[in-house]
């Protein structure tokens, strides 16, 4: 039998903890290796490692028996002035410093290739965790369509691709054809707050525009998914916006079920691509 053990890697924060939390109760040898700079409290199976700790990383992986890694949770790029090489690391400092000239796209599949040479099998998230996706078997969630969202969405879809060429971001709102805002570095709540403020100034108090929130075109499926939650659709509505289009499978949803009660209880639109 193939071993369930796998070690989830990335940023510790509310989602990736949330995950982490839910795959361990029934696979209690998995652990989680966190690559923020918050410092996690003492928890079992948990343990902090710099991104460029590969071979600390890979030692205690190999200690745990452990061969299967899931990628989860936003890592921020560290200061390459401060980067210790290891014998592991030197023989991928060339190809990381490019990656890293590039964005965090090409650094995460950098990443992901090296772990794949070490024999490590790499899982996506979607497989580990399906409760935290909304898949094929889901239908729309519409109460309140009107004729822009279709043509905004489409628009969404197509502005988002073609800047994701430049590692840039993953949503965006549109409202009547007009872009809104397009998220940068702050994120995708800031990004509402934002929106909210802006149609404050213009007078905008209908119901009117769609965060389109999906991968990068030609995004890997193995890390950075985008994600939206409970606080994610209650800035929308605070936002004034008719809705919110993801990708099936491809958005994590962090309360899934608290997510669509919302969804209804707002009157705002899940748009499923």
């Amino acid at each position: 039998m193939k071993s369930s053990k796998i070690a989830f890697i990335g940023g510790y924060a509310p989602v990736s903890s949330s995950i982490f939390s839910l795959y361990a109760k029934k696979n209690n040898d998995s652990i989680f290796i966190n690559l923020s700079d918050n410092k996690v409290k003492k928890r079992k199976n948990l343990f902090d490692f710099k991104i460029y700790e590969l071979l600390k990383i890979i030692n205690l992986l190999n200690d745990r028996g452990i061969k299967n890694i899931c990628f989860i949770g936003k890592v921020f790029r560290p200061d390459l002035s401060n980067i210790k090489i290891d014998n592991l690391l030197i023989k991928y400092i060339g190809q990381i410093q490019m990656a890293y000239l590039k964005g965090d796209e090409y650094l995460l599949k950098l990443v992901i290739d090296i772990f794949k040479n070490q024999n490590f099998n790499i899982k996506s998230l979607i497989n580990v965790v399906p409760s935290f996706f909304i898949g094929k078997n889901y239908k729309n969630i519409i109460l309140n369509n009107n004729n822009f969202d279709e043509n905004d969405i489409k628009k969404g879809v197509r502005l988002l691709n073609s800047i994701s060429k430049y590692d840039n971001a993953q949503s965006a709102v549109i409202s009547k054809g007009y872009i809104l805002g397009i998220e940068a570095v702050e994120g995708t709540d800031k990004l509402l707050k934002r929106v909210a403020a802006e149609k404050k100034i213009l007078k905008l108090k209908k119901n009117e525009g769609v965060l389109i929130k999906i991968p990068k075109k030609d995004q890997s499926i193995y890390a950075d998914l985008p994600t939206i939650g409970p606080r994610t659709l209650i800035l929308a509505s605070k936002a004034k916006l008719n809705g919110i289009a993801i990708k099936k499978n491809k958005t994590i949803i962090y309360d899934r079920d608290k997510c669509i009660e919302l969804a209804n209880s707002l009157k705002l639109n899940l748009y499923l691509l």
